[in-house]
Formats: structure tokens, sequence, C-alpha cells
């Protein structure tokens, strides 16, 4: 009778162990799904450094060297050298047919660089 309570007691100790391993709660499920995200975020850390290896990059860039400013004052900021000519080219839409007759009250309006217009001083 001793024994049959002690085999009883193992049991019921192997189950809990058991549903404690397997439950969500600090069990091999959670361990599993902690691995995977500390993965996840290490692949995101990982392609982070990249980007900002590049960017630092570029940074080193306007600051060491004359032709990157350069770059980002003409093409950012619409700035012309000396002795230099700017034109600005007007695209125009294409001519579309009008579904509705209010549309054809709307008239065509040519797309314009997104450059800054800079007058030339004669």
């Amino acid at each position: 009778m001793k024994r049959a309570w002690l085999n009883f007691a193992l049991v019921a100790a192997l189950f809990w162990m058991l549903f404690s391993l397997l439950s969500s709660k600090g069990g091999w499920g959670e361990r599993l799904f902690l691995e995977s995200r500390l993965a996840e975020i290490e692949r995101d850390v990982a392609d982070q450094k990249s980007v900002n290896a590049v960017l630092r990059e570029h940074l080193e860039n306007l600051y060491s060297g004359h032709h990157a400013i350069e770059t980002v004052a003409r093409y950012r900021l619409g700035m012309i050298q000396e002795d230099e000519v700017f034109i600005q080219f007007l695209i125009e839409r294409p001519q579309l047919i009008p579904d509705t007759p209010a549309q054809l009250s709307i008239p065509e309006q040519p797309i314009e660089s997104p450059l800054p217009f800079n007058p030339i001083d004669d």
C-alpha cells in the first residue's frame, strides 16, 4: 500500500513537470517563440547596421569632399556656378480624351521641374 502511494506521487510529479514544460508560461513553447523572435531581431539589427554604415560613409563624404557638397547644392538647392546658364525644361502632359464635360473646362498645365528657378542677371 505504501508503495502504491509512492508510485502515484511519482506519476503525479512527472505529469506536473511535463505540464509545466509544455505550458505557455515558462515552457518549451515560450522558449521556442523567444528564440525565433531573437533571431528576427538580430536580422533587423544587422540590416540596420548596414544602413548605418552607408549613411556614415555618405556623411563622411559630405564632411570631407567638395564634390558631394557641390552635388547637394546643385540637385537639392538648384544652385549654379559662375558663368553657367540655367535652363529649365517644361514637360507637357499628354492630351487625354475627357470623360465628362467638367473635365473640358480644366486647362492643361505643363509640369515644372522640381528645382527652383534661378534668374540670370545680364
